[in-house]
């Protein structure tokens, strides 16, 4: 198993683990990983992760397309960080993958394509 792969695995165990997120972002600006880092320190700052279902799946949401305060702030992305999220099962207002390190992991490749599109995180 790979440290990419034994990050994910350790984050299926403690998704809620901003510690964890900042070793995993350490090691990927480490490895030359310089936006994956990024988005795992925001992730962390803004304590985001994806949304746990019964069936292990992971679900992001659109921040800017759900009612405040209903469901889990935890796992509601901006617009422009959701939008250039791709794969699993798109829904109006959220996309589920079928599992939570599909889930990670495309958030990680999100995040690249909206800092290229010019957004700008909120610190």
């Amino acid at each position: 198993m790979s440290m990419h792969e034994q990050f994910l695995a350790d984050l299926l165990l403690t998704p809620d683990d901003r510690m964890l997120r900042g070793v995993y972002a350490d090691w990927c600006e480490d490895n030359d990983l310089p936006e994956f880092a990024e988005c795992l320190r925001w992730m962390a700052a803004q304590n985001k992760r994806p949304l746990r279902g019964s069936a292990g799946t992971g679900t992001w949401f659109d921040a800017d397309t759900i009612v405040a305060g209903l469901g889990d702030e935890e796992s509601d992305l901006p617009d422009a960080l959701f939008r250039r999220i791709e794969g699993g099962v798109e829904f109006r207002n959220h996309r589920r993958f079928d599992s939570l390190p599909d889930a990670e992991c495309a958030v990680l490749a999100a995040w690249g394509k909206a800092r290229k599109a010019g957004w700008i995180p909120d610190e």
